[in-house]
Parts: C-alpha cells; sequence; structure tokens
C-alpha cells in the first residue's frame, strides 16, 4: 500500500497503517547522508499513527550527526512492486 484515494486524490501511506502491516520507514539525513531502516512499530511508539510517512522525516533527528534534515519514505522489500514499477536489488534503484 503506497496511497489511497481520498477526496483531494492520492494520499501517503501512514506511519500506522505501515505499522498494521509489519514494514519498514526508510530514513536518510541530508547533512550526513546515513541511511536507515526502522519498523514502523518502533516509531509508532513515539509518534502519531495518523502521520503520512514522508511527513516522518521532519519529526526525527539523526543519531550520528544529529541533524533536522531527514527524508522518510516507505522501506518496501526488493521485488515488490511499487507503483506499477518491478524495482531491482541492484542497488541503484533502477527500474527493470
Amino acid at each position: 500500500m503506497a496511497s489511497r484515494t481520498t477526496s483531494r486524490g492520492a494520499a501517503p501511506v501512514t506511519l500506522g497503517e505501515l505499522a498494521a502491516e509489519g514494514r519498514r520507514v526508510w530514513l536518510w539525513c541530508e547533512r550526513c547522508a546515513r541511511s536507515r531502516s526502522i519498523a514502523a512499530t518502533v516509531l509508532a511508539r513515539r509518534l502519531p499513527a495518523d502521520l503520512p510517512v514522508p511527513l516522518i522525516g521532519r519529526r526525527v533527528r539523526c543519531r550520528i550527526c544529529g541533524g533536522r534534515e531527514v527524508h522518510s519514505r516507505p522501506h518496501w522489500p526488493p521485488g515488490e512492486t511499487v507503483a506499477s514499477h518491478r524495482w531491482h536489488d541492484g542497488g541503484s534503484g533502477a527500474e527493470e
């Protein structure tokens, strides 16, 4: 589940939805380029369940450099279909 349709169009998936599905959130820091994947259930202990995943980065801080320039997105498993594209596990993020 990447998004759902609302009266305003497609809405991003929420933290609670990822946590209910046992998914993870991918976070990366613009300042030091560190990235990590964290279980949505861990984040859901501290953040609201209705928080859209793209906004999680605004609510966290990098553990390495302390930076607030953190981005977030769902961490979809390799090979899973996302938005009608299949991503390979080659690490480049290129489409198959």
